[in-house]
């Protein structure tokens, strides 16, 4: 069973209750990164905070330790309690550190209690796990980095191809164009020939307007000499 201790304004129990805090913390997000795909973006997300909260798990517990070894005005039955919550919380932090480098495994829920006592020769030292989720880290990154220039390498061809087009259209845009400006030539040349031709028809029909004038005339005249004759 998990021990409950009242930390009152005791410095060291409330370092103490903030280690638990962070213990069930780190629970928490090993729980959700082992629900998740261990290719996904979010998976390593997790990993990453884990990472450092363990660090900052470890750091606590060292002072924890410093500060239990500085007092001097606790009872031996009070010192040996304490010694076995800090070695609860050691042993807390090797099988966490264990769970964040195994996926697939559920970590133990915050509140059961003490759960390290398995045989500590089943877990792998610090350094080769260090070793081997730097490894880990780094495979995961490349992979990641793979996705993104292949994501890029196909936005990339995807704006050449916009490129492409754009270019087509202009290429046709400048070809309406010049029909346009063939057609304006053609439209104003017609309009002169259309006029040069209105202005044929006027004189012609002035003209033949005139030469009737001339046949009546001609006529009056003939028949004036007549009557003269006569």
């Amino acid at each position: 069973m998990a021990l409950l201790v009242d930390t009152g304004s005791d410095p060291w129990l409330i370092r103490h209750e903030s280690c638990e805090k962070l213990y069930r913390e780190i629970v928490k997000e090993l729980n959700q990164r082992n629900a998740l795909p261990k290719t996904s973006i979010k998976f390593s997300e997790i990993s990453a905070v884990v990472r450092m909260k363990l660090k900052q798990f470890n750091t606590e517990i060292n002072e924890l330790s410093s500060i239990l070894t500085s007092l001097n005005s606790l009872t031996s039955e009070e010192e040996e309690r304490r010694e076995r919550l800090l070695e609860d919380l050691q042993s807390k932090y090797v099988q966490l550190n264990n769970m964040h480098k195994t996926s697939g495994i559920a970590a133990p829920e915050a509140s059961s209690g003490n759960w390290f006592d398995q045989d500590d020769s089943d877990v792998p030292l610090l350094g080769e796990e260090e070793n081997v989720s730097s490894s880990a880290l780094r495979e995961q990154q490349r992979k990641l980095l793979a996705e993104q220039e292949k994501g890029l390498e196909n936005f990339s061809g995807i704006i050449s191809r916009q490129k492409n087009m754009a270019l087509a259209i202009n290429t046709e845009i400048d070809l309406h164009n010049e029909i346009l400006d063939d057609i304006g030539t053609r439209m104003d040349s017609t309009n002169v020939n259309i006029n040069r031709e209105t202005t044929r028809v006027r004189f012609i029909s002035n003209r033949d307007n005139t030469c009737g004038y001339w046949i009546v005339i001609l006529i009056l005249f003939f028949c004036i000499v007549g009557v003269a004759l006569a």
